[in-house]
């Protein structure tokens, strides 16, 4: 009985595995022409950290998540999951990411198609740098 919820367990956890491995981010890089400043700011230093930390652990997270979610699953397996997933860093939850600017760092008025400020949209458009965007002429 042990063995077969273990191997279920590995089924799902290498399901959940595969699907991390796909390359699936959160947001998309930006698609921009414009190389990225030499310097970053420090919101956007700590946002990129996020990310890579989020990134690391997802796999991990995923299965203790699919363990405590299970209904079929011991009530201790269950616990035990839910104190691994207590004992995660916070930085390692998604919901923790939020969306700013790449460049500046700006936590207000970004465009989730470009991870881009609405400041930074609007010279990098006036520059031509953005594809398939232009200013408004009428």
């Amino acid at each position: 009985m042990f063995l077969e919820k273990a191997s279920m367990f590995l089924e799902k956890a290498s399901m959940l595995l595969e699907k991390a491995s796909m390359g699936m981010e959160p947001h998309p890089p930006p698609m921009t022409t414009m190389p990225l400043p030499a310097r970053l700011p420090r919101h956007a230093q700590r946002d990129q950290a996020r990310r890579r930390v989020v990134a690391e652990w997802q796999a991990h997270r995923q299965a203790l998540l699919a363990v405590a979610h299970d209904l079929e699953a011991s009530p201790a397996a269950r616990r035990v999951a839910r104190g691994a997933l207590g004992a995660l860093s916070r930085d390692s939850a998604p919901t923790r990411l939020g969306r700013r600017c790449v460049w500046t760092g700006r936590g207000r008025g970004v465009w989730r198609r470009w991870r881009l400020s609405r400041l930074v949209v609007r010279d990098l458009a006036a520059a031509g740098c953005l594809p398939g965007v232009s200013r408004a002429t009428w």
